[in-house]
């Protein structure tokens, strides 16, 4: 289920960018459709180990309470990863970038304690 809800919100995304550019005017083609898919290509990478977690809890390697709870942390680990690696990129030092990782981190702790209230 994963997995296909992912499939399908990059296909928006892809959708989305195509449309975009047919509606500024330009023909609509393929390189522009594959242009859109590689653009969004992000959105299937950053979920590989989230979905590799979630795999092996459907394997039975791990429970499944523990691989969704696993799978949700190794996500914010991502977002504040990223946020460092975005902040450094622009220059920032690194007190500021741990400020933004733990920042963008905070966003995917919401999600998760969102997730426990409405379960």
């Amino acid at each position: 289920l994963a997995l296909g809800t992912l499939l399908v919100f990059w296909l928006a995304h892809v959708y989305a960018e195509a449309l975009a550019h047919h509606l500024q005017g330009a023909r609509l083609r393929w390189s522009a459709i594959t242009r859109a898919m590689a653009e969004e290509r992000p959105m299937l990478e950053a979920s590989a180990l989230s979905l590799l977690v979630l795999l092996l809890g459907a394997l039975g390697v791990l429970d499944d309470r523990s691989a969704v709870i696993l799978a949700l942390w190794v996500g914010v680990g991502q977002l504040v990863g990223w946020g460092i690696a975005y902040a450094r990129s622009r220059g920032g030092d690194w007190p500021m970038a741990l400020v933004a990782g733990v920042v963008n981190g905070m966003f995917g702790v919401a999600i998760i304690i969102l997730e426990g209230l409405l379960h």
